[in-house]
């Protein structure tokens, strides 16, 4: 009796023990249950076929299922073809391991798609091993990702456009390189570049491209007129100088004329840049996405800064490319100095000393100087008016070519910074060497012409020079001989004809030879009788010759007359003591003889008839 009552009281201890037992696992089990069925994440049970066996209401609400239609699905059918390809790896690895947190995408009952994230592993429930998923839907993530990815795309597009912008040596390269950069790096279907032209048509020609085009820009016919084929992006963006966004193609009404070509080339979104300089908007970027509303604000912020990045660049190289133009068209010597060594110079600068462009750039400036004493003189005296007081310094100097010739110089050296002068100076460079012989060359010659002028004043036979091109001929300069001989001062000569000297006695032979010799522009010589300003007679003998200017035409006539008046009156006695006789004072036969032949010339001249009586 005592051993059946205490197997008795040990199995009622055994049935209170389990009974305690099984109203915890209860608990437990609907507390589980409760946290399920209210959990954020989707939670399913699944069969060793992995189909499903319970879902909380978190999945009724995901998928759009109602829990009829889950119950009994494999789960492999919530999944997308492209994803489903992976469910048996996926599946086996949870076995394999007991548990595995892997990424997929899922698919609703309306056909839209979302990414989530599944741990699987194997649960016991009422002594069973079932498969639990707990699936997390993580499309935000997902998009943060993506965010943040395009984000880093952008910004490392922008980095890259920002290299080219400093290396890019002309325009056209520019351009190619940056459109092909934001199609590659940035990852859009396309991108162009179009510039306003001022034709009647306003209309805006692509000029470079990248990415699918297939003709799309040929067909375009875009304008910035404030018209239809105005209100482009394109169009807009000039106007207004603002951006131009497109956020889906296929519905957007402004875009219906070019709708149907661009969905044909894949495009769906679209931004437009204005293109700045001082001005006003010189152009457009243009970049093309493959989504719809691909353009959010910070896209909008980073292509904004790359288009006003590009435009400086495009305005930078043209100013750059004009101010070559003009530096290496100039016909003066142009060079870029700094510590005394050539930084860049023009081809005119080149050329002056007979180097090549690029053997002078990174060479000390001691090549151009004869000597070294000539390189230190010049650094004392030029470097410390621009370093010192950032002035201009300029001098004339002998300076040597690559052949080893010296030339003379012009050098002007002026600071790039007058606050900062050791960043360089510009010097600017003249061959000055043909001035400098010219200006030998007339030094030379003005003092030949105080020589001749000296000369002339000490001459003793008078000279004057009178202006042929007046119509009187007028007495331009007479010199002190001039005045001894003739009686008359400079100032009572000049301005009058030379025929004043033989007043009474024009018609003289000699005097009508110098007349005839002026008017037909040649030299002439006579010998003449004058009288002086007290009317006392002399004779000259007067020559004239024409000067001549350098087309060859005749300006003056300069003359020049020797007083013989002394060897005239020696000669009237020879002359009388030949043809007179000395007691009777009467003409001999040699003077009637002479008489004869001078009547007979002079009539022959005149063509008059000579009677001897």
């Amino acid at each position: 009796a005592a051993v059946w009552l205490w197997w008795r009281g040990q199995q009622a201890a055994f049935a209170a023990t389990r009974y305690r037992l099984e109203l915890e696992r209860g608990v437990l089990k609907d507390r589980l249950g409760f946290l399920t069925k209210h959990a954020n994440d989707i939670i399913m049970l699944l069969d060793e076929r992995t189909r499903i066996l319970e879902v909380n209401d978190r999945a009724l609400e995901a998928y759009g299922y109602s829990r009829e239609e889950l119950l009994g699905m494999s789960s492999k059918e919530l999944r997308t073809p492209d994803a489903a390809l992976a469910y048996e790896r996926d599946v086996e690895l949870v076995g394999r391991r007991g548990g595995h947190v892997y990424e997929t995408v899922h698919r609703r009952k309306d056909g839209t798609t979302f990414p989530v994230e599944i741990s699987g592993r194997f649960i016991d429930v009422d002594g069973n091993g079932v498969r639990q998923n707990i699936i997390r839907d993580i499309s935000e993530r997902k998009a943060a990702e993506n965010r943040l990815r395009d984000l880093n795309r952008s910004l490392q597009m922008l980095s890259n456009c920002n290299e080219i912008l400093v290396r890019a040596k002309n325009e056209d390269e520019l351009l190619a390189k940056i459109c092909n950069t934001i199609v590659e790096v940035g990852g859009f279907r396309m991108c162009w570049v179009g510039f306003a032209e001022h034709d009647e048509a306003k209309s805006i020609r692509p000029i470079a491209s990248a990415g699918f085009e297939e003709g799309y820009l040929d067909s375009l016919g875009l304008s910035w007129a404030d018209n239809e084929r105005g209100r482009s992006p394109a169009g807009v963006a000039i106007r207004t100088g603002a951006p131009a966004i497109l956020g889906d193609i296929a519905t957007d009404p402004s875009v219906a004329l070019w709708r149907e070509a661009a969905l044909q080339q894949g495009f769906r979104s679209a931004i437009v840049l204005p293109l700045k300089n001082p001005q006003g908007v010189f152009g457009t970027l243009s970049v093309l996405a493959r989504t719809p509303n691909a353009f959010g604000g910070e896209d909008v912020a980073l292509l904004s800064e790359l288009a006003d990045d590009l435009a400086y660049g495009i305005v930078a190289l043209r100013t750059a490319a004009e101010q070559s133009t003009l530096v290496n068209g100039a016909s003066v010597g142009i060079v870029l100095v700094k510590d005394r060594r050539i930084v860049r110079c023009n081809r005119a600068f080149a050329r002056m000393f007979g180097y090549d462009e690029a053997s002078l750039v990174g060479a000390s400036t001691r090549l151009l100087f004869m000597t070294d004493e000539d390189y230190e003189a010049f650094g004392r005296e030029g470097y410390p008016v621009n370093v010192e007081e950032g002035g201009t310094y300029a001098t004339d100097l002998k300076q040597k070519r690559a052949d080893g010739s010296l030339f003379w110089v012009n050098v002007s050296m002026t600071p790039i910074d007058p606050r900062e002068p050791l960043k360089g100076a510009i010097v600017v460079v003249q061959d000055i060497d043909r001035r400098k012989q010219a200006e030998r060359a007339l030094r030379a010659s003005e003092e030949t012409i105080r020589l001749n002028s000296r000369a002339v004043e000490a001459s003793a036979n008078g000279v004057l020079i009178t202006d042929f091109l007046h119509p009187d001929t007028p007495i331009t300069y007479v010199n002190p001989a001039f005045e001894r001989i003739t009686g008359y001062s400079a100032s009572e000569a000049v301005g009058r004809n030379p025929d004043f000297l033989f007043a009474g006695d024009r018609g003289q032979i000699g005097a009508q030879e110098l007349r005839a010799a002026v008017r037909e522009q040649r030299a002439g010589a006579a010998v003449l009788r004058s009288h002086r300003k007290d009317g006392s007679l002399y004779w000259v003998e007067a020559s004239t010759s024409p000067v001549r200017d350098a087309s060859g035409k005749v300006t003056h006539f300069v003359s020049v007359i020797n007083d013989i008046s002394e060897r005239k009156r020696y000669e009237e006695q020879l002359e009388r003591q030949a043809n007179y006789d000395e007691l009777t004072g009467l003409a001999n036969r040699n003077l009637v003889k002479d008489r004869v032949a001078q009547a007979v010339a002079f009539g022959a001249r005149s063509g008059r008839a000579v009677a001897l009586l």
